[in-house]
Protein backbone atom coordinates (compact mmCIF):
# COMPACT_ATOMS: atom_id res chain seq x y z
CA UNK A 1 0.00 0.00 0.00
CA UNK A 2 2.46 2.20 0.85
CA UNK A 3 4.22 1.95 -2.63
CA UNK A 4 1.33 2.41 -4.60
CA UNK A 5 0.85 5.41 -2.34
CA UNK A 6 4.64 6.71 -3.29
CA UNK A 7 3.64 5.93 -6.92
CA UNK A 8 0.87 8.11 -6.41
CA UNK A 9 -1.58 5.28 -7.42
CA UNK A 10 -2.80 5.61 -3.52
CA UNK A 11 -3.96 8.96 -1.18
CA UNK A 12 -4.05 8.73 2.07
CA UNK A 13 -7.41 10.83 3.58
CA UNK A 14 -6.81 9.89 7.18
CA UNK A 15 -4.14 7.89 9.00
CA UNK A 16 -4.44 3.74 7.95
CA UNK A 17 -7.02 4.59 5.14
CA UNK A 18 -6.43 4.31 1.45
CA UNK A 19 -8.37 5.51 -1.72
CA UNK A 20 -7.53 5.30 -5.38
CA UNK A 21 -5.91 8.70 -6.23
CA UNK A 22 -8.01 9.68 -9.17
CA UNK A 23 -11.40 8.62 -7.70
CA UNK A 24 -10.38 10.73 -4.69
CA UNK A 25 -9.37 13.67 -6.03
CA UNK A 26 -12.31 13.68 -8.27
CA UNK A 27 -15.07 14.74 -5.81
CA UNK A 28 -14.89 18.24 -4.11
CA UNK A 29 -13.88 18.84 -0.55
CA UNK A 30 -17.17 18.44 0.80
CA UNK A 31 -17.77 15.18 -0.61
CA UNK A 32 -14.35 13.90 0.08
CA UNK A 33 -15.06 15.26 4.04
CA UNK A 34 -18.53 12.76 4.31
CA UNK A 35 -16.93 9.53 2.14
CA UNK A 36 -13.79 10.17 5.09
CA UNK A 37 -17.04 10.33 7.89
CA UNK A 38 -18.71 7.45 6.41
CA UNK A 39 -15.67 5.12 6.81
CA UNK A 40 -14.51 6.48 10.22
CA UNK A 41 -17.84 5.56 11.73
CA UNK A 42 -17.45 2.29 9.97
CA UNK A 43 -14.51 2.00 11.75
CA UNK A 44 -15.35 3.68 14.84
CA UNK A 45 -19.19 3.95 15.35
CA UNK A 46 -18.88 5.16 19.01
CA UNK A 47 -17.57 8.23 17.40
CA UNK A 48 -19.76 11.41 17.71
CA UNK A 49 -18.79 14.21 14.77
CA UNK A 50 -18.97 17.82 15.06
CA UNK A 51 -17.58 20.95 13.68
CA UNK A 52 -17.11 21.50 9.87
CA UNK A 53 -17.67 17.49 9.99
CA UNK A 54 -20.69 17.42 10.87
CA UNK A 55 -21.89 20.39 9.19
CA UNK A 56 -21.72 18.62 5.81
CA UNK A 57 -24.31 16.03 7.04
CA UNK A 58 -26.37 18.80 8.16
CA UNK A 59 -26.58 21.40 5.36
CA UNK A 60 -25.03 23.97 7.08
CA UNK A 61 -23.34 26.17 3.94
CA UNK A 62 -19.05 26.62 4.81
CA UNK A 63 -16.15 27.11 2.41
CA UNK A 64 -14.26 24.27 1.16
CA UNK A 65 -11.02 25.92 2.13
CA UNK A 66 -12.34 25.13 5.65
CA UNK A 67 -11.91 21.22 4.80
CA UNK A 68 -8.83 19.89 6.56
CA UNK A 69 -7.58 16.51 7.40
CA UNK A 70 -8.64 16.81 10.97
CA UNK A 71 -11.74 15.28 12.30
CA UNK A 72 -13.18 16.82 15.27
CA UNK A 73 -15.46 14.36 17.65
CA UNK A 74 -16.82 14.94 21.02
CA UNK A 75 -16.77 13.41 24.23
CA UNK A 76 -18.60 13.49 26.79
CA UNK A 77 -17.50 14.94 30.46
CA UNK A 78 -16.30 18.40 30.33
CA UNK A 79 -15.11 21.52 28.00
CA UNK A 80 -11.91 20.86 27.14
CA UNK A 81 -10.63 19.93 23.79
CA UNK A 82 -7.53 17.61 23.25
CA UNK A 83 -5.74 16.75 19.79
CA UNK A 84 -3.91 13.58 19.41
CA UNK A 85 -0.38 14.02 19.19
CA UNK A 86 1.90 11.65 17.00
CA UNK A 87 2.96 11.54 13.58
CA UNK A 88 -0.08 12.29 11.23
CA UNK A 89 -2.42 13.11 14.32
CA UNK A 90 -5.56 13.96 12.51
CA UNK A 91 -8.04 13.56 15.89
CA UNK A 92 -9.31 16.21 17.87
CA UNK A 93 -11.69 14.73 20.82
CA UNK A 94 -14.13 18.21 22.16
CA UNK A 95 -15.02 17.62 25.96
CA UNK A 96 -18.59 18.39 25.96
CA UNK A 97 -21.00 18.85 28.83
CA UNK A 98 -22.50 14.97 29.39
CA UNK A 99 -26.25 16.71 29.03
CA UNK A 100 -25.61 17.31 25.48
CA UNK A 101 -28.28 15.56 23.01
CA UNK A 102 -27.02 12.96 20.42
CA UNK A 103 -28.50 13.37 16.76
CA UNK A 104 -28.44 10.77 13.94
CA UNK A 105 -28.09 12.00 10.03
CA UNK A 106 -28.17 9.65 7.36
CA UNK A 107 -27.00 6.61 9.93
CA UNK A 108 -24.43 8.68 11.80
CA UNK A 109 -24.12 10.12 15.67
CA UNK A 110 -23.13 13.64 15.23
CA UNK A 111 -24.00 16.77 17.78
CA UNK A 112 -27.15 18.83 16.65
CA UNK A 113 -26.95 21.11 13.98
CA UNK A 114 -26.69 24.31 16.73
CA UNK A 115 -23.93 22.38 18.30
CA UNK A 116 -22.08 21.39 15.42
CA UNK A 117 -22.15 25.32 14.27
CA UNK A 118 -21.28 27.06 17.37
CA UNK A 119 -18.51 24.70 17.75
CA UNK A 120 -16.94 25.97 15.08
CA UNK A 121 -17.65 29.73 14.47
CA UNK A 122 -15.34 31.05 17.49
CA UNK A 123 -12.45 30.74 16.68
CA UNK A 124 -12.98 31.08 12.88
CA UNK A 125 -12.77 34.63 10.69
CA UNK A 126 -15.59 36.56 10.21
CA UNK A 127 -16.08 35.87 6.79
CA UNK A 128 -16.03 32.35 7.21
CA UNK A 129 -18.45 32.31 10.75
CA UNK A 130 -20.93 34.39 9.07
CA UNK A 131 -22.09 32.15 6.36
CA UNK A 132 -22.75 29.48 8.95
CA UNK A 133 -24.80 31.71 11.12
CA UNK A 134 -26.44 32.64 8.14
CA UNK A 135 -26.67 29.15 6.98
CA UNK A 136 -28.37 27.83 10.45
CA UNK A 137 -30.87 30.79 10.45
CA UNK A 138 -32.25 29.80 7.00
CA UNK A 139 -32.60 26.12 8.74
CA UNK A 140 -34.97 27.83 11.19
CA UNK A 141 -32.84 27.95 14.26
CA UNK A 142 -33.31 31.15 16.19
CA UNK A 143 -30.52 33.98 17.33
CA UNK A 144 -31.44 33.13 20.92
CA UNK A 145 -30.90 29.57 20.15
CA UNK A 146 -27.66 29.82 19.00
CA UNK A 147 -26.35 32.25 21.83
CA UNK A 148 -27.98 29.81 24.28
CA UNK A 149 -26.07 26.71 23.00
CA UNK A 150 -22.71 29.19 22.48
CA UNK A 151 -23.26 30.06 26.42
CA UNK A 152 -23.82 26.04 27.43
CA UNK A 153 -20.55 25.66 25.14
CA UNK A 154 -18.62 28.00 27.05
CA UNK A 155 -18.46 29.90 23.78
CA UNK A 156 -19.90 33.23 24.20
CA UNK A 157 -17.97 36.08 23.98
CA UNK A 158 -17.82 39.60 22.58
CA UNK A 159 -17.13 38.43 19.36
CA UNK A 160 -19.77 35.31 18.97
CA UNK A 161 -22.48 38.29 20.68
CA UNK A 162 -21.40 40.56 17.48
CA UNK A 163 -21.53 37.23 15.23
CA UNK A 164 -24.78 36.30 16.39
CA UNK A 165 -25.82 40.17 15.51
CA UNK A 166 -25.26 39.93 12.32
CA UNK A 167 -26.25 36.86 11.21
CA UNK A 168 -29.59 37.18 8.41
CA UNK A 169 -31.69 34.27 7.34
CA UNK A 170 -32.42 36.64 4.27
CA UNK A 171 -28.72 35.97 2.92
CA UNK A 172 -29.42 33.75 -0.07
CA UNK A 173 -26.57 31.80 0.11
CA UNK A 174 -22.86 31.30 1.25
CA UNK A 175 -21.51 33.87 -0.92
CA UNK A 176 -23.99 36.57 -0.45
CA UNK A 177 -22.96 35.74 3.02
CA UNK A 178 -19.25 36.00 2.59
CA UNK A 179 -19.47 39.36 0.76
CA UNK A 180 -21.74 40.76 3.26
CA UNK A 181 -19.10 39.95 5.88
CA UNK A 182 -15.93 41.51 3.61
CA UNK A 183 -18.37 44.43 3.40
CA UNK A 184 -19.11 45.15 7.28
CA UNK A 185 -15.46 44.19 7.65
CA UNK A 186 -14.44 47.57 6.24
CA UNK A 187 -16.62 48.92 8.36
CA UNK A 188 -19.76 49.77 6.37
CA UNK A 189 -22.99 50.15 7.35
CA UNK A 190 -24.72 46.83 7.24
CA UNK A 191 -27.36 46.46 3.87
CA UNK A 192 -31.13 45.69 4.02
CA UNK A 193 -30.83 42.04 2.17
CA UNK A 194 -33.37 40.55 -0.29
CA UNK A 195 -35.22 43.94 -0.51
CA UNK A 196 -38.52 43.78 -3.25
CA UNK A 197 -39.36 46.51 -5.92
CA UNK A 198 -42.42 46.74 -7.34
CA UNK A 199 -43.84 48.60 -10.52
CA UNK A 200 -46.72 48.01 -12.87
CA UNK A 201 -47.11 44.46 -12.20
CA UNK A 202 -43.43 43.44 -11.97
CA UNK A 203 -41.03 42.77 -8.98
CA UNK A 204 -37.57 42.67 -8.89
CA UNK A 205 -35.54 41.47 -5.50
CA UNK A 206 -32.38 42.67 -5.31
CA UNK A 207 -28.73 41.62 -2.81
CA UNK A 208 -28.32 44.45 -1.04
CA UNK A 209 -29.56 48.02 -0.21
CA UNK A 210 -28.66 51.30 1.50
CA UNK A 211 -31.19 54.27 2.38
CA UNK A 212 -28.85 56.53 2.68
CA UNK A 213 -29.35 59.53 5.03
CA UNK A 214 -29.65 62.13 2.54
CA UNK A 215 -32.59 59.90 1.21
CA UNK A 216 -30.39 58.44 -1.66
CA UNK A 217 -31.01 54.35 -2.62
CA UNK A 218 -27.79 52.41 -3.35
CA UNK A 219 -28.06 48.54 -5.02
CA UNK A 220 -25.36 46.22 -4.71
CA UNK A 221 -25.85 43.17 -6.85
CA UNK A 222 -23.42 40.02 -6.49
CA UNK A 223 -22.45 38.81 -10.04
CA UNK A 224 -20.73 35.62 -10.96
CA UNK A 225 -19.23 34.86 -14.21
CA UNK A 226 -21.19 31.35 -14.45
CA UNK A 227 -24.37 34.20 -15.05
CA UNK A 228 -23.29 34.36 -18.09
CA UNK A 229 -22.23 30.74 -19.29
CA UNK A 230 -23.56 28.06 -16.66
CA UNK A 231 -26.50 26.05 -18.43
CA UNK A 232 -28.16 25.88 -15.04
CA UNK A 233 -28.60 29.88 -14.70
CA UNK A 234 -28.89 30.86 -17.90
CA UNK A 235 -31.59 28.62 -19.05
CA UNK A 236 -30.44 28.65 -23.00
CA UNK A 237 -29.84 32.51 -22.88
CA UNK A 238 -27.07 33.92 -24.64
CA UNK A 239 -24.56 36.02 -22.87
CA UNK A 240 -25.80 38.71 -24.63
CA UNK A 241 -29.50 37.88 -24.40
CA UNK A 242 -28.41 38.37 -20.06
CA UNK A 243 -26.36 41.34 -20.35
CA UNK A 244 -29.49 42.77 -22.02
CA UNK A 245 -31.82 41.14 -19.64
CA UNK A 246 -29.29 42.93 -16.69
CA UNK A 247 -29.56 46.42 -17.93
CA UNK A 248 -33.31 46.18 -18.30
CA UNK A 249 -33.04 45.18 -15.08
CA UNK A 250 -30.45 47.90 -13.74
CA UNK A 251 -33.32 50.59 -15.69
CA UNK A 252 -36.76 49.11 -13.75
CA UNK A 253 -34.99 49.36 -10.31
CA UNK A 254 -34.03 53.34 -11.32
CA UNK A 255 -37.82 53.77 -12.75
CA UNK A 256 -38.21 52.71 -8.95
CA UNK A 257 -36.18 55.17 -7.52
CA UNK A 258 -32.95 53.72 -6.93
CA UNK A 259 -30.58 56.25 -7.24
CA UNK A 260 -26.89 53.60 -7.76
CA UNK A 261 -27.04 50.49 -8.91
CA UNK A 262 -23.73 48.56 -8.43
CA UNK A 263 -22.23 45.04 -9.30
CA UNK A 264 -19.56 43.40 -8.39
CA UNK A 265 -18.16 39.87 -8.69
CA UNK A 266 -17.39 37.39 -6.38
CA UNK A 267 -13.08 37.99 -7.07
CA UNK A 268 -13.46 41.51 -6.32
CA UNK A 269 -15.36 40.91 -3.24
CA UNK A 270 -12.19 38.63 -2.11
CA UNK A 271 -9.19 40.78 -3.32
CA UNK A 272 -11.13 43.49 -1.15
CA UNK A 273 -10.24 47.13 -2.48
CA UNK A 274 -12.04 46.72 -5.64
CA UNK A 275 -15.30 46.53 -3.97
CA UNK A 276 -14.59 49.01 -1.48
CA UNK A 277 -13.76 51.94 -4.64
CA UNK A 278 -17.08 50.65 -5.53
CA UNK A 279 -19.15 51.35 -2.21
CA UNK A 280 -17.12 54.38 -1.36
CA UNK A 281 -18.24 55.51 -4.42
CA UNK A 282 -21.53 54.71 -4.80
CA UNK A 283 -21.39 56.56 -0.93
CA UNK A 284 -22.18 54.22 0.94
CA UNK A 285 -22.24 55.28 4.61
CA UNK A 286 -19.61 53.93 7.53
CA UNK A 287 -20.86 51.91 10.28
CA UNK A 288 -22.30 54.29 13.13
CA UNK A 289 -19.80 52.19 15.97
CA UNK A 290 -17.20 49.39 15.50
CA UNK A 291 -17.75 45.39 16.28
CA UNK A 292 -15.91 42.94 17.17
CA UNK A 293 -15.62 41.41 14.03
CA UNK A 294 -12.26 39.42 15.06
CA UNK A 295 -12.19 36.06 16.92
CA UNK A 296 -11.11 35.95 20.24
CA UNK A 297 -10.65 32.36 20.46
CA UNK A 298 -8.15 29.93 19.39
CA UNK A 299 -8.95 26.41 17.39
Amino acid sequence: MRRYQQAGLLTVPYRGLYDDTATWCAKDPHEQARTLLRTLHRLHPQWVATDIAAQDFQGIEHGRQLHTDIVTITDRGCNAAKRHTGPGAQLIRMRVPASLDIVTVRGLPMTPTEVSVMVAVPHLPFTSALPMVDSALRQGLSTERLEETAAFLRRLDGYVRALLRCGDPLSENGGESYVRAVIMEMGFAAPRLQVEFRRGGRTVRVDFLWELPDGRLVVLELDGRAKYVDPAMTHGRSPAKVAVEQLDRDEFLRDCGVNTVVHVLFEEAVRRVPLQRKLVRAGVPLAPSPMVLQPTMIA
